[in-house]
This record gives structure tokens, C-alpha cells and sequence, in this order.
């Protein structure tokens, strides 16, 4: 597996994001937006969602979606009939059931470490949305945008998501799931245009290699992944699945993923945040830099990304600047526990064991961070 001490690593939610992504998103007329939402009221509500995570209540996170509403949005534009839409609504309802809603997903891929903060509530294309920056327990960045909405009774609930690293609507994820089987049931697929057309026929290709992933056999991936049609292999359902089968091999072939992906998808909202680490391996630090900045600028600013920024200055043997970076995200989020392992690593770089021990001792009242023996930790020795 290829690792990067700077890289923030997304492999932990790449699988995911490959599972779940569409070549495009697809275009889905979505049902009215109900009473509106002032920005106080979304920030409340994802304060309570950012409480809800950090006590891993998954039950309490999976009922604040509005299930209903979700699948509305997704099966919009698909021509169903009506008892083969009565079919996938009971069986939505069964699969969120057995699944324990979203939260049981969204608490495992944080474990025991993971942090999910809350960025801002903003209004975006007319409707407000909650951001929040997902840190998993490997390290994994993302950022998860939630679509929210007014009950008639004045509840406000999710009835949509928005995850940059697979850079679609979860909506979308589950058009995606639902054309086979409405498909087979309905008889659909010869009323079926463009985007949704081209999902349906891609589908089993997609779940081979998928599964070949899921079962450890990265190599055969990578070889089912080089079978494809040409036009296939530029879709991003596949060059995702080139990136994870890749970055459980070589170097070279995790480094040509990722250079595949900047190439056929270059304006994908995702691109930036699996190229920081190979910029890095490759010492194009410009290019990691620029990389960094868009994706501030497409979140709208974050804290944790001047953690990467004094990561890249670190790997440039700058750690006057490394640290200067690393300061700044601490007095922006003084929860940033990422920052300050940054600021234990430089010094014992550095040798400054005074700092270390300072920094250490910080760690241990502060965050609550256990320490076992330390002189069995090569970076100690």
C-alpha cells in the first residue's frame, strides 16, 4: 500500500467514494423546497449534528434524514410505474432498516479517532446546506455538504448530501442503484436517455471491478480496469477504481492513477484532494500548493488545510514555515490534534526534545491521547 507522511489519506473513504460514484452526475428535476431556512437556524442544526457525531450516536444521526424526501429526489425523471415505484419505496425502507440509516456508515468510516467539524451553514443554488470537514480514523479527508429542509411542522431534516471526494449527490448514488432493478421490474431501459442510459449500461463492468476491490485481488482490478474500452476508462466510476486498486500495489502505478484522473477529469471537485499526496511523492510542491488553495477555495475556507500547507513546506525542509502554518491552523481551530502531531514530528527533526516533551504533555491534558512506552516507536529512538 502506498503511503505518504504528508498525504491526507484518502483511501480510507476512497472505496467508498468509488462504490458510490456516477460518470456524471445525474440531472433529476427535484420536488419543491419547502419553508425556508435562515443561516442561524442551519448553524444550530449542525452544531447538534457535529454533538451527535462526536458521541457516535448512530441513531440519532440516521433520523435526521428525511428518507422520504431523499428518494423522491432520486427516482425523479425516471419513467416507473406506479407499482414498480410502490416496489422500491418498500424496499428502500427494508435496506434503511437493516442498514441502520446513513449513521452506522458515517461512524465507522470515523472510528474511535475520527473528527467531524462543522465548517459553516451557507446558501448555495437557492437552499441552504450544512458543510462539515470529515477527518476519518486513517486520516482520510473529506468534505460532506448536507441539502437541508423545513417539515411542515417546522422540523428541519436532511433530504440530501453532497461528498466532495466522490463529488456527487447521494440522491444520485441511489438513481444509480435503483436503474437496474427498476429497470428489470418496469421495463424502463428503452425509455432511458444520456446520463441514465449510459449508467445502466455500465453497471455490471463497474460491479466486477468493484468487487475485485473489495475482495483484496487489486491486481486483477487493474487488469480488468486495462480490458476496457477505451471511452470506459476515462469514465470516473473507473478511474476511481484505477486510483484504489493502485494504491494498494506500486508507487508508479498509483502515481500514473492519479496523473489519469487530473488528465480526463481535470474540473472535478475531488481531483485536488487525491493529488496533494502524489504532488508530494513527486516533489511538485508548486503544484501541491495550487492544489491546496483551490480546494480552500471550493470549500470556502478551512482550517486544517493550513496543516497541509505546512506539511508541503515540511517536506521542502522549510520548518520555519511549516511551523508558521501549523501555529495559524492551531489558533484557527484550537481542536486541530493533526496540527500539533505536525509540530511533534518537526521537532524531533529538529532534536528539540524539550519541545517535544511540551508538545506531548499538550497532547495528553488536552486531547486525552494515551502514551505507552515510546522508545518502542522509531520516531522516539
Amino acid at each position: 500500500m502506498i503511503r505518504c507522511r504528508f498525504f491526507p489519506q484518502v483511501l480510507g473513504v476512497l472505496l467508498l467514494a468509488f462504490t458510490n460514484c456516477a460518470q456524471e452526475p445525474v440531472t433529476a428535476d427535484s420536488p419543491q423546497i419547502g419553508a425556508s431556512i435562515s443561516i442561524e437556524e442551519a448553524t444550530k442544526f449542525g452544531r447538534g449534528v457535529e454533538e451527535i457525531v462526536a458521541n457516535r450516536d448512530v441513531e440519532s444521526f440516521s433520523r435526521l434524514f428525511d428518507y422520504d424526501r431523499l428518494l423522491q429526489i432520486a427516482v425523479a425523471g425516471i419513467p416507473l410505474d406506479p407499482g414498480v415505484l410502490e416496489g422500491i419505496e418498500r424496499g428502500y425502507a427494508r435496506e434503511m432498516k437493516a442498514r441502520g440509516g446513513y449513521g452506522r456508515e458515517i461512524m465507522a468510516g470515523l472510528g474511535e479517532t475520527g473528527s467531524f467539524k462543522l465548517l459553516r451553514a451557507r446558501e448555495r443554488d437557492g437552499q441552504v446546506r450544512v458543510l462539515f470537514r470529515v477527518l476519518g480514523e486513517t486520516g482520510g479527508l473529506n468534505y460532506y455538504g448536507y441539502l437541508l429542509h423545513k417539515k411542515p411542522g417546522g422540523a428541519i431534516m436532511i433530504e440530501d448530501g453532497y461528498f466532495y471526494l466522490a463529488a456527487e449527490k447521494l440522491s444520485v448514488t441511489m438513481r444509480r442503484g435503483i436503474l437496474p432493478g427498476a429497470s428489470v421490474r418496469g421495463g424502463v431501459v428503452g425509455r432511458l436517455s444520456g446520463q441514465n442510459k449510459k449508467v445502466l449500461e455500465n453497471i455490471e463492468r463497474s460491479k466486477e471491478i468493484r468487487l475485485a476491490i473489495q475482495g483484496g485481488k487489486f491486481s486483477y482490478a487493474l487488469k480488468l480496469y486495462s480490458e476496457l474500452p477505451e471511452p470506459l476508462k476515462r469514465e470516473k466510476t473507473f478511474l476511481l477504481a484505477r486510483l484504489k486498486a493502485a494504491a494498494e500495489t506500486n508507487e508508479d502505478e498509483y502515481l500514473q492513477a492519479i496523473y489519469a484522473i487530473r488528465t480526463y477529469l481535470p474540473n472535478d471537485p475531488f481531483v485536488d484532494i487525491v493529488s496533494i499526496g502524489a504532488f508530494i511523492i513527486r516533489e511538485d510542491y508548486a503544484d501541491a500548493f495550487e492544489a491546496v488553495e483551490r480546494l480552500d477555495d471550493n470549500v470556502g475556507g478551512d482550517p486544517y488545510l493550513n496543516v497541509l500547507r505546512g506539511n508541503i513546506h515540511f517536506a521542502m525542509q522549510d520548518s520555519d514555515s511549516a511551523k508558521l502554518h501549523w501555529r495559524k491552523a492551531i489558533a484557527e481551530d484550537p481542536d486541530l490534534i493533526e496540527a500539533y502531531w505536525s509540530l511533534v514530528d518537526c521537532s524531533l527533526t529538529e532534536s528539540d526534545y524539550k519541545q517535544t516533551t511540551k508538545l506531548l504533555r499538550r497532547l495528553k491534558d488536552d486531547f486525552g491521547t494515551e502514551f505507552h512506552d515510546l522508545r518502542a516507536v522509531a520516531e522516539f529512538q
